[in-house]
């Protein structure tokens, strides 16, 4: 799979590392500026819960998957005593996003440059939705993060030399990379239901670039992240397939459990699952909630991974992991509540378009108005 213009993987790396500290730290530190939400309270309970030996996931209730209580849980043990019970209960989703982040800006770097990296990290969080949610304590935010993780690990999963045709019996499959992917996509079935939409974008993938590489990184990794979901559900143990089944029949029979069937107001009128949103109410929501100059450099982005789709493939995953949501919120039947909230990772692959963009724009300056432009002036004058 040609890289395009990349960044040597030195660089790369300290500005992953640069950018998971800064979101690390003013994610910490604005924190307590932002009061608790209604969805937090929520999950404080549920993750005091897991504490005191139950586990009110996945099973009962509307079948919520317990990724965010466990973080919940792993952010109280590290932050009691030095932060605030609020900010400590947010320590884990906080870490999660902003390791995702710094992630997303190494993987824009390796496969165009130092600039797409850091325009997609800066997007990620002058994004207002998205900053917002990278704090809270609930289900979007690390949904998100698994999200960037399940695209950045993807990658470096599917490379191959291409006579191999084997599963990996001769040891050129970089199992390490396939496994991350595998955990990276079971953490996103962990986080919520609408994360086992998670490898759609990658199955389409796979209908394009029909190497085997990418095949079996798909079948091995798609094991590992089954895997990976039933180890951190508990209730699913003793009875794995039909607890499975009790988790999908609890996510998608929301128009039964009548306290579910939220009712949300989108442009004059009312609207739940019996009277679906319109179709283009995702297109709606991303224009008038995404800043003017990130839309425009996403949608540089966007033409740029379009003119690149035959020689840079990484690019079309990115914009297929952006539609996902889009698309699926515009169907009929879909919970409408919360506007952006439920299809919150779409934004952070925005971000990513975003820096590909100024990395599109940074380009056609260089090539515009850059020192080799002034000497064939010169020349021709």
């Amino acid at each position: 799979m040609p890289s395009g213009p990349a960044t040597a993987r030195r660089p790369a790396l300290k500005l992953a590392a640069s950018v998971a500290a800064v979101f690390l730290l003013v994610l910490l530190t604005t924190s307590p500026m932002l009061p608790m939400v209604w969805d937090e309270g929520n999950t404080l309970n549920r993750a005091v819960a897991i504490s005191d030996g139950h586990w009110p996931y996945t099973t009962v209730g509307e079948g919520h998957p317990p990724l965010s209580g466990l973080l919940v849980l792993a952010g109280w043990t590290v932050g009691e005593g030095w932060l605030p019970p609020l900010v400590a209960a947010r320590l884990g989703p906080i870490a999660l996003f902003s390791l995702a982040a710094g992630v997303m800006a190494y993987r824009l770097s390796r496969n165009w440059s130092l600039a797409a990296g850091l325009g997609g990290a800066a997007a990620l969080m002058l994004l207002p939705r998205v900053f917002a949610h990278a704090h809270f304590a609930t289900l979007d935010g690390p949904l998100t993060a698994c999200r960037i993780l399940a695209w950045a690990t993807f990658l470096p999963a599917i490379r191959d030399n291409r006579q191999t045709q084997t599963l990996c019996l001769t040891g050129r499959c970089p199992w390490a990379s396939v496994i991350c992917w595998g955990v990276a996509l079971g953490l996103c079935f962990a986080a919520k239901a609408t994360g086992w939409l998670a490898p759609l974008p990658f199955l389409a993938y796979g209908l394009i670039d029909r190497r085997w590489a990418v095949w079996r990184a798909l079948l091995i990794g798609g094991v590992v992240a089954i895997g990976v979901f039933h180890a951190v559900n508990p209730p699913l143990w003793s009875e794995p397939i039909r607890g499975l089944g009790t988790f999908f029949q609890l996510n998608l029979g929301r128009a039964d459990q009548p306290g579910l069937n939220i009712t949300t107001w989108f442009l004059g009128r009312m609207h739940n699952i019996e009277h679906p949103l319109p179709w283009y109410n995702t297109l709606v929501w991303v224009a008038v909630t995404v800043p003017p100059v990130l839309l425009g450099f996403a949608v540089i982005g966007l033409v740029t991974i379009w003119r690149e789709r035959r020689t840079h493939l990484g690019g079309l995953l990115l914009a297929l992991n952006f539609a996902l949501l889009l698309i699926v919120r515009a169907l009929p039947g879909v919970p409408p509540h919360d506007g952006v909230r439920l299809f919150l990772p779409s934004f952070a692959f925005l971000a990513g378009c975003s820096g590909i963009g100024v990395h599109a724009t940074l380009g056609w300056v260089a090539r515009r108005w850059g020192p080799s432009t002034a000497v064939r002036r010169r020349a021709l004058a």
